[in-house]
């Protein structure tokens, strides 16, 4: 189990479910697209909420049942019969990055941490 792996599980209690091996790809997959040398400390802990991040919105198309029905930030919850109603991002192009993050709670704790290093614009790789 990675270190990623780890904080993830503590950041993200609500995807104890998913397998280890489905979440350590989605580490991998985000750790290139982050230096890790601009988030120094960080890093781990930004590479565990981008990953879990990714999780949530992965889910969230699941339960939505088809394509990209799941996008857009969340509108409305009702518990009664489940209903989650998703909004269109409504920004421009340029705000698009910072937009898609504000989707979960782990894409904002991310943005937190990438806004919280020094020089931050140029900390996710493109």
């Amino acid at each position: 189990m990675s270190a990623a792996l780890d904080t993830l599980r503590v950041y993200a209690p609500e995807l104890a479910s998913v397998a280890d091996a489905t979440l350590e790809t989605l580490i991998t997959n985000v750790s290139g697209h982050i230096y890790a040398s601009d988030f120094g400390g960080r890093a781990t802990e930004a590479i565990a909420r981008l990953a879990a991040h990714e999780q949530t919105l992965i889910a969230r198309d699941a339960a939505a049942g088809v394509g990209n029905a799941g996008s857009g930030e969340v509108t409305s919850l009702r518990a009664g019969d489940l209903s989650v109603n998703y909004g269109g991002s409504g920004v421009a192009a340029e705000d698009f990055s910072e937009a898609y993050y504000k989707q979960t709670r782990h894409g904002t704790a991310f943005l937190a941490i990438r806004d919280s290093r020094k020089n931050f614009g140029a900390m996710v790789a493109g």
